[in-house]
């Protein structure tokens, strides 16, 4: 939905071209008004506007002033001018502008609508043209990495290609004697062999690498590629001139750097465990090769990250020859516990969603773990059980104020601290107590969704008297004026202005049973400029004028 906003000094036009555009069934638009230039230019501040319809000629600034500061903070927004006047100096100058249209206000309303629905299909075609360009640019950065990374694989499986890899760095000048060695990188995300899917997989090693893209220094040049669904590759090399780790005749230390990469893989591997769950083993090189030795030395890195292999995530760094590989960084999580750790975050999610069905099962199974965890190692299953029902202690504490809904949760909780005895009867405390704390959260959210649509229709409510646009309900409700008419769709199955007319139409209806008010005094005290503005309103609601209501209701006393 587009926000069209109207300024026109003159409130009989204003308000008779925000009722015309309101009435319009195709395009929707979200109509805003303002009286003056400065108002508007204060809307604007604070609201996105995609077309203004303006009177080119107003007190204070001129309609041609008004839109440089409109245009300043939304330069897309496209103008349809009104005036009374055909002055070649104003048309020239207007467009130079964003303006689309210069419409004088003697022109028949529908001259007015084309103009306004020309610029709303010229706006779509702009979005679908920009869709267009970042899908072609998006499919061509996808074509290059495909073709990147099926070069990167042959030519570490030993193949012959037609250029250098040194081509796919980026160096604008080679000196003389520059060290040209590689460094050879390679992770692997263990968990994705078994846990996940073939896409959650890429989207696995597309983060990985981000990660490592973000803690990268730029003195060091990289090239990447996805060589198969869980391992990355990465050639390194120094970037010539940079003095850090180089020395004035182009020799590199190699052992420094790769020491320092060390550092930023051990921090890759943290943020993975830390923050997304993902555990990642590397790689590294020990010495820097040149370009004809990383094929035989990937291949010798194979048992390293191998699945079957590589139980625990590791930095492991390797030389010309394994026989001497150093293992660094050791054991981040025990193997036995990361299937337990990885089930507690998605029971988690589950509860913190709601889900009961799925809260139920990894319940069932996370409490299986614990028993036979608790039966191989007493010590470590009781902390596991305890780790456990500290995420539910966690979850009942996320309540915000004293809902009393949680006090018997609480209370149920503190009988299951101890280590069960009976598993059977745990699992059904457990299971139910979870089922429970998903119930809570979907009434919460309930109370939350009525309490947001209650400010709404007490925002409306109270200012039935005035033009309600989207933008100006969604600022009182401090929600983004799209998601809001969505959000609103979405709980109440109508749409908000459905509402808005529904409430003023009630309004209208009670204010019309007092014989003694004029159908003109109701239609002001209802935000309607004029009363035919009013009663081409009302016949829309209901099929008859006001008078022919008011005159309905008399007949029935």
């Amino acid at each position: 939905m587009y926000r069209l906003l109207i300024v026109d000094d003159e409130p009989i036009i204003l308000e008779g071209l925000v009722q015309l555009f309101e009435q319009l069934d195709e395009p929707k638009l979200d109509v805003c008004q303002a009286y003056s230039p400065g108002e508007a230019i204060e809307l604007a501040k604070r609201t996105k506007i995609d077309i203004v319809l303006s009177d080119i000629r107003m007190p204070g600034k001129t309609g041609l002033q008004m839109i440089d500061d409109i245009v300043f903070y939304w330069p897309d927004c496209r103008i349809v001018f009104l005036t009374g006047y055909s002055e070649f100096d104003y048309i020239y100058t207007a467009f130079q502008k964003n303006v689309e249209s210069f419409i004088l206000k003697t022109e028949e309303d529908s001259v007015v609508v084309t103009a306004v629905k020309s610029v709303v299909g010229k706006l779509d075609f702009e979005l679908n043209q920009r869709m267009l360009a970042e899908q072609a640019e998006l499919r061509n950065r996808e074509m290059n990495e495909l073709l990147k990374a099926e070069t990167i694989r042959a030519y570490l499986a030993g193949e012959r290609i037609s250029h250098s890899i040194h081509d796919w760095f980026s160096v604008s000048q080679e000196r003389e004697g520059e060290d040209r060695s590689i460094l050879l990188l390679v992770g692997r995300v263990i968990d994705s062999s078994s846990e996940m899917g073939y896409a959650a997989k890429l989207k696995a090693l597309t983060i990985v690498r981000g990660l490592f893209d973000d803690l990268f220094p730029h003195w060091l040049l990289a090239e990447s590629a996805v060589y198969d669904a869980s391992t990355l590759v990465w050639l390194v090399r120094y970037y010539p001139g940079d003095d850090r780790f180089g020395s004035a005749d182009g020799t590199v230390d190699w052992p420094g750097v790769a020491a320092y990469l060390r550092g930023v893989l051990e921090a890759v591997q943290n943020g993975c465990r830390d923050t997304l769950g993902l555990h990642v083993s590397f790689a590294i090189s020990g010495p820097a090769l040149h370009e004809e030795g990383i094929p035989d030395l990937f291949r010798q890195a194979q048992p390293f990250i191998s699945p079957s292999l590589t139980r625990e995530p590791s930095l492991v760094v390797i030389g010309a020859n394994w026989e001497g590989a150093e293992w660094l960084g050791g054991k981040l999580v025990s193997f036995d516990l990361q299937p337990f750790k990885l089930q507690v975050k998605q029971l988690e999610q589950a509860l913190i969603e709601a889900d009961e069905a799925r809260s139920a099962d990894l319940c069932r199974e996370l409490l299986t773990r614990l028993k036979e965890q608790l039966h191989a190692s007493p010590w470590t299953g009781t902390e596991l059980y305890y780790e456990f029902a500290l995420l539910y202690f966690a979850r009942l504490g996320d309540v915000e104020g004293e809902d009393a809904r949680r006090v018997p949760l609480r209370l149920q909780l503190l009988t299951l601290l101890s280590v069960p005895k009976d598993w059977s009867k745990a699992e059904e405390d457990w299971v139910r107590l979870s089922i429970e704390l998903c119930a809570l959260q979907q009434s919460r959210a309930y109370d939350r969704e009525q309490k947001i649509v209650e400010r709404v229709h007490r925002f409306v409510d109270d200012n039935i008297g005035r033009h309600l646009s989207l933008a100006q309900i969604a600022e009182a409700v401090y929600f983004n004026p799209s998601y809001l008419s969505r959000y609103y769709k979405r709980v109440t199955g109508r749409n908000l202005f459905d509402y808005i007319n529904g409430s003023k139409a009630d309004a209208a209806c009670a204010l019309l049973e007092d014989h003694q008010m004029k159908i003109q005094d109701i239609a002001m005290k209802l935000g309607f400029e004029s009363a035919s503005y009013f009663t081409t309103f009302f016949r829309k609601m209901f099929g008859r004028s006001p008078q022919e209501y008011r005159e309905e209701l008399q007949n029935r006393k």
